[in-house]
């Protein structure tokens, strides 16, 4: 009777009820207990989250997740007794409430009653599930991808490693309709009198042969979606013809971000610490489901959370306890480094024993007044202060911020803190940096701006002015720009242009050749997340191309001399081979900083994908 019933509708979780499968293990009546009804309208006014309470049995799991996980408060049970239901909060439309469009109501309902709002109603679809990493933010969570028909249908949350509680956030929730568009390119395209013509990968192959064989200058540049075995084979065929290497990811933005990951606090830390810092992050947008663990420990632990930020009005704000607006990250930490400093309130015992270089450091440092120094952070003496001296004493003191909003001189001066506090690398304490990519600690490992003296915009201008050809996967630099003509100067009075993407997309309008490219489940591999976590997937998708991008690469690679490669698992060896080598162990020391005001390239961390997924939800909740 209870399959009869949910057939009837033709839920889409029909599949997965937990009502439907307690009240078939335990052969529940339909008809037992019958009575009044009350028959409800069904709320489709949001672009992603469809609200029946049809179908509710007032468990209020929605509701106390969007409270105490999510921090968004949107949700609340209305009335009281047989009269109870859920609605957004005000009885407003979802939309108009503080949702934050991260689907974790869907993923708590044990029935239907709030689903995902598919543009189709595609009722119950028995689906093959298989389980891969996200290749969104750093943070690294595990998935399962719902497919059928070679169709993805539904991404839900598995436990994985990192999201052990299966909790993910909208960008793959939402995002998967981006891999299954019927726009992908799926054959080599080559551009004949301003038009592209579809060719075979053969001859593709014997196009990029002949330009890595010219002994024309060239720069590879790899983007930060990548996988770890991809990159291995870019760079490895790059430095067969000794060609310049980097990622548009981090192109002119300096030094800086690859030393704070490896003192990074693990995420299952988190609710160990005493209070928690949240500087220059909208961490409930860009790194969620670490921000769901921060809002969880706040609302069950009543750990305290301090959000600095330069924004005038952050989403953050009605999730923290204390708010500190400033207008220069650099400056609010030197700021707090010099009062440490100057008032000696350093961990001279941690100092001493591990770090160089702190007395150059500080010389310099405090030549600066610290007035000058609050005043250039849009920010009062005081509060530096109560920050510095807060931050210094808590016993488990955590400073979590974003790579992406930041300098990499800001980085480094973060570092400097953890140094002269004491806390860096210590169990649920100092910082935790977070990366905007998937695999941008990938590309810090791989080697692949190794080559990169400086990472100052005079470098690339060089670059740019002397190659002749340039191979780019899986970046958009033109459509990421936020100068687009500054860099379409980059593009100009090039011999070759490879570009390998998804789709066409404003940097592969510019190509000589197109290559299609591969989703991360379609070809196998690893990314390493912000933990420095290397996390492995298998090839679990078939891809709609004839050759993946790892089929690719190691025919361009072997086009080089690059030999004794045949799949991933091949590259993956290699590639783990090639990190211990150059790994080691570095001294900790103190550099001095001095501010250039460089400015960052590229939005959406250079991934055209990821800048379609943002503008996809930002346009379908505008509507």
């Amino acid at each position: 009777m209870v399959t009869n019933r949910c057939l009837e509708c033709g839920c889409v979780e029909y599949f997965s009820c937990d009502l439907k499968k307690i009240a078939s293990d335990y052969n529940a009546e339909q008809g037992k207990y019958a009575g009044e009804y009350k028959q409800y309208n069904v709320k489709f006014d949001h672009p992603f989250i469809e609200i029946d309470n049809n179908k509710c049995v007032l468990c209020a799991r929605c509701v106390r997740i969007c409270s105490e996980v999510v921090g968004a408060n949107a949700l609340g049970l209305v009335n009281r007794g047989y009269d109870t239901y859920v609605a957004p909060a005000l009885g407003n439309s979802l939309k108009d409430t503080s949702c934050e469009s991260c689907g974790m109501c869907i993923s708590a309902c044990p029935t239907a009653a709030i689903s995902e709002n598919f543009t189709f109603k595609p009722g119950p679809v028995k689906t093959e599930t298989i389980e891969s990493v996200c290749h969104y933010c750093s943070v690294g969570c595990t998935l399962n991808y719902h497919i059928k028909g070679g169709h993805i249908w539904q991404v839900t949350g598995a436990e994985g490693q990192v999201n052990k509680d299966g909790n993910i956030c909208r960008f793959p929730k939402f995002g998967y309709v981006a891999m299954n568009d019927k726009a992908r390119i799926t054959r080599p395209m080559k551009k004949e009198n301003g038009q592209f013509k579809e060719i075979s990968f053969d001859e593709a192959y014997q196009i990029i042969a002949d330009k890595l064989k010219s002994g024309k200058p060239s720069a590879f540049f790899a983007g930060a979606r990548l996988t770890n075995e991809e990159m291995y084979l870019i760079k490895r065929t790059s430095d067969q013809i000794n060609a310049t290497t980097g990622s548009f990811h981090y192109l002119g933005r300096g030094k800086g971000y690859g030393q704070n990951t490896p003192y990074n606090v693990p995420f299952e830390q988190l609710n160990q610490a005493s209070h928690i810092w949240l500087l220059a992050s909208e961490i409930n947008k860009e790194n969620a489901v670490a921000g769901f663990m921060i809002s969880n420990n706040r609302a069950v632990k009543h750990i305290p959370l301090t959000l600095i930020t330069c924004k005038e009005e952050s989403s953050m704000e009605r999730k923290c306890d204390e708010l500190i607006h400033i207008t220069s990250n650099y400056s609010f930490i030197r700021a707090a480094n010099h009062y440490l400093l100057s008032n000696n309130l350093q961990n001279s015992l941690f100092l001493n024993d591990h770090v160089k270089g702190l007395e150059e450091y500080k010389s310099a440092l405090l030549k600066n007044s610290f007035a000058d120094l609050c005043e250039a952070a849009g920010c009062n003496q005081d509060t530096i202060k109560v920050f510095a001296e807060g931050y210094n004493n808590a016993i488990n003191g955590i400073l979590v911020f974003a790579e992406k909003n930041l300098c990499a001189l800001a980085a480094k001066e973060i570092h400097h803190l953890a140094l002269i506090t004491g806390k860096l690398g210590k169990t649920a304490s100092g910082i935790l940096s977070l990366k905007e990519k998937n695999n941008s600690e990938g590309i810090q490992n791989s080697g692949i701006m190794r080559k990169v003296k400086s990472n100052s915009p005079e470098e690339w201008n060089a670059v740019f002015s002397q190659s002749k050809n340039l191979f780019i996967f899986g970046e958009d630099p033109i459509g990421c720009a936020f100068d687009k003509n500054q860099v379409k100067l980059w593009f100009d009075n090039k011999e070759f242009i490879l570009v390998q993407e998804y789709t066409l997309t404003e940097t592969a309008q510019k190509a000589d050749l197109v290559m299609p490219a591969s989703y991360a489940p379609e070809i196998g591999g690893s990314f390493t997340n912000t933990q420095r976590t290397i996390q492995w997937f298998d090839h679990v998708i078939s891809g709609p191309m004839e050759h993946n991008s790892i089929h690719q690469l190691i025919s361009i690679a072997s086009a080089t001399g690059v030999s004794g490669m045949n799949d991933v698992a091949d590259a993956h060896k290699e590639m783990l081979k090639a990190i211990t080598e150059h790994a080691s162990t570095k001294e900790l020391d103190m550099v001095t900083t001095n501010h250039t005001g460089r400015v960052k390239y590229f939005d959406y961390g250079c991934d055209a994908e990821f800048m379609k997924t943002t503008l996809y939800f930002e346009n379908a909740l505008k509507k």
